[in-house]
């Protein structure tokens, strides 16, 4: 599969290559972590609440990913995802009408309750489904933050 790859994108493109070729073992393990902007939940928010595009932060980021396109850049490099995850999507709340952009105590309650989250989850014994619902929404392309896990693939 081709995948154009060009302005800030071909840097990536370039970094990508030279650590598989020049540092990353054959049977080693490449981490990558993104945030994961412009998701659906991010998008749909914005149009119920006019928040502009509130995760938008240039010059400091200067591309965005989504899982798709981590993975193509990745694959176009040589690589072999392994595993997909996200984080836990906090803009499900903006969907609940909890506008906690601008509002740092509203914020806070909303990272507290993500954290109850994962911590009743863990604490119940339901890591492994945990585990397996941050990976699914990868899948759909969905969470905060994006992590990838790739190898070298054969014949790169």
């Amino acid at each position: 599969m081709a995948v154009e790859v060009c302005g800030d994108a071909l840097v990536y493109a370039r970094a990508l290559t030279e650590i598989r070729e020049r540092y990353l073992k054959p049977n080693g393990v490449l981490a990558i972590d993104v945030p994961n902007e412009f998701n659906d939940f991010q998008t749909t928010a914005n149009k119920i609440h006019n928040l502009g595009e509130w995760w938008v932060h240039a010059p400091v980021h200067l591309n965005y990913f989504s899982p798709g396109s981590l993975r193509k850049l990745l694959e176009h490099c040589g690589y072999r995802v392994i595993h997909a995850e996200a984080s836990f999507p906090l803009e499900m709340f903006l969907l609940w009408n909890d506008v906690y952009v601008g509002n740092g105590e509203l914020g806070s309650q909303v990272h507290k309750k993500r954290m109850a989250f994962e911590l009743n989850m863990t604490h119940n014994g339901k890591l492994d489904k945990l585990k397996k619902f941050y990976a699914a929404l990868a899948d759909i392309e969905l969470g905060r933050q994006v992590t990838m896990y790739a190898t070298p693939a054969t014949g790169s």
